[in-house]
Protein backbone atom coordinates (compact mmCIF):
# COMPACT_ATOMS: atom_id res chain seq x y z
CA UNK A 1 0.00 0.00 0.00
CA UNK A 2 1.42 3.32 -1.04
CA UNK A 3 1.39 6.42 1.35
CA UNK A 4 -1.16 8.07 -0.85
CA UNK A 5 -3.59 5.04 -0.30
CA UNK A 6 -2.93 5.50 3.42
CA UNK A 7 -6.87 5.57 3.77
CA UNK A 8 -7.52 1.97 2.78
CA UNK A 9 -5.38 1.14 5.99
CA UNK A 10 -8.28 -0.67 8.26
CA UNK A 11 -6.33 0.54 11.66
CA UNK A 12 -6.41 4.49 10.25
CA UNK A 13 -10.18 4.80 8.35
CA UNK A 14 -12.86 2.45 8.11
CA UNK A 15 -13.33 2.18 4.55
CA UNK A 16 -12.81 5.34 2.61
CA UNK A 17 -11.34 8.39 2.84
CA UNK A 18 -12.85 11.33 4.58
CA UNK A 19 -14.61 14.09 3.34
CA UNK A 20 -11.73 17.18 2.64
CA UNK A 21 -8.73 14.48 3.62
CA UNK A 22 -7.14 15.42 0.69
CA UNK A 23 -7.22 18.89 0.55
CA UNK A 24 -6.33 19.30 4.19
CA UNK A 25 -3.28 17.35 2.99
CA UNK A 26 -2.12 19.61 0.11
CA UNK A 27 -2.81 22.66 2.53
CA UNK A 28 0.10 21.29 5.32
CA UNK A 29 2.09 20.60 2.62
CA UNK A 30 1.89 23.65 0.73
CA UNK A 31 2.62 25.21 4.19
CA UNK A 32 5.83 23.37 5.36
CA UNK A 33 7.33 22.70 1.83
CA UNK A 34 6.33 19.13 1.25
CA UNK A 35 5.85 17.48 -1.94
CA UNK A 36 2.22 18.06 -2.68
CA UNK A 37 1.51 14.05 -2.92
CA UNK A 38 3.41 12.77 0.16
CA UNK A 39 0.96 12.03 3.14
CA UNK A 40 3.32 12.23 6.13
CA UNK A 41 2.62 12.15 9.23
CA UNK A 42 6.02 12.58 10.86
CA UNK A 43 7.56 15.14 8.64
CA UNK A 44 4.51 17.60 9.45
CA UNK A 45 5.00 16.61 13.11
CA UNK A 46 8.73 17.50 12.96
CA UNK A 47 7.87 20.91 11.19
CA UNK A 48 4.91 21.70 13.30
CA UNK A 49 7.03 21.50 16.23
CA UNK A 50 10.36 23.07 14.78
CA UNK A 51 8.59 26.11 13.23
CA UNK A 52 6.66 27.22 16.44
CA UNK A 53 8.06 29.36 19.02
CA UNK A 54 5.98 27.09 21.87
CA UNK A 55 6.80 23.85 20.41
CA UNK A 56 3.64 23.10 19.36
CA UNK A 57 2.83 19.12 18.82
CA UNK A 58 -0.02 18.04 16.28
CA UNK A 59 -1.60 14.74 16.84
CA UNK A 60 -3.20 13.24 13.59
CA UNK A 61 -6.94 11.16 13.90
CA UNK A 62 -9.30 9.71 11.70
CA UNK A 63 -11.60 12.82 11.59
CA UNK A 64 -8.84 15.37 11.59
CA UNK A 65 -5.65 16.32 13.95
CA UNK A 66 -5.55 17.65 16.99
CA UNK A 67 -3.39 20.58 18.22
CA UNK A 68 -1.43 21.97 21.81
CA UNK A 69 1.96 22.49 22.81
CA UNK A 70 3.33 22.11 26.34
CA UNK A 71 5.46 24.94 27.89
CA UNK A 72 8.90 24.69 29.34
CA UNK A 73 9.50 25.50 32.72
CA UNK A 74 6.05 25.66 34.25
CA UNK A 75 4.56 21.91 33.82
CA UNK A 76 1.10 23.01 31.77
CA UNK A 77 0.64 23.40 28.86
CA UNK A 78 -2.09 25.17 26.15
CA UNK A 79 -5.49 24.49 25.40
CA UNK A 80 -5.26 21.51 22.42
CA UNK A 81 -7.45 22.39 19.33
CA UNK A 82 -8.96 19.80 17.25
CA UNK A 83 -9.54 20.72 13.54
CA UNK A 84 -11.55 18.46 11.40
CA UNK A 85 -9.97 17.48 8.06
CA UNK A 86 -12.38 20.22 6.44
CA UNK A 87 -11.02 22.87 9.14
CA UNK A 88 -7.79 22.84 8.52
CA UNK A 89 -7.04 25.19 4.96
CA UNK A 90 -9.08 27.90 7.16
CA UNK A 91 -8.01 27.66 10.52
CA UNK A 92 -4.95 25.54 11.13
CA UNK A 93 -2.72 28.94 11.40
CA UNK A 94 -5.19 30.70 13.44
CA UNK A 95 -5.08 28.03 15.96
CA UNK A 96 -1.64 27.60 15.67
CA UNK A 97 -0.96 31.57 16.79
CA UNK A 98 -3.59 30.90 19.75
CA UNK A 99 -1.79 28.61 21.25
CA UNK A 100 1.32 30.45 20.51
CA UNK A 101 -0.59 33.04 22.91
CA UNK A 102 -1.31 30.85 25.66
CA UNK A 103 2.39 29.41 25.86
CA UNK A 104 3.46 33.13 26.11
CA UNK A 105 1.06 34.00 28.91
CA UNK A 106 1.47 30.41 30.79
CA UNK A 107 5.47 30.80 30.65
CA UNK A 108 5.14 34.48 31.60
CA UNK A 109 3.26 33.66 34.70
CA UNK A 110 5.08 30.72 35.63
CA UNK A 111 8.87 32.13 35.10
CA UNK A 112 8.83 35.88 34.58
CA UNK A 113 9.49 37.68 37.91
CA UNK A 114 7.99 40.78 38.70
CA UNK A 115 9.67 43.79 40.95
CA UNK A 116 9.21 42.12 43.98
CA UNK A 117 11.07 39.22 42.26
CA UNK A 118 8.68 36.42 42.42
CA UNK A 119 6.62 35.40 39.66
CA UNK A 120 2.73 35.28 39.43
CA UNK A 121 2.78 31.82 40.30
CA UNK A 122 4.99 32.22 42.99
CA UNK A 123 2.68 35.03 44.44
CA UNK A 124 -0.05 32.94 44.26
CA UNK A 125 -1.95 34.47 41.65
CA UNK A 126 -4.50 32.96 39.29
CA UNK A 127 -3.59 30.97 36.36
CA UNK A 128 -3.49 33.20 33.48
CA UNK A 129 -7.05 33.39 31.31
CA UNK A 130 -6.83 31.46 28.25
Amino acid sequence: MGMLDDYLDPDRFNTEEPTDYAAAWKYLNQLYWGDMETRNEELIKRRVYKHTDCGAWIEFKEDGIKLGSIVEGSDYGADSIELSWKEIPAKFTDSLDVIEYQCDLIWEWANQPRDDGKTDRETGLDWPLL
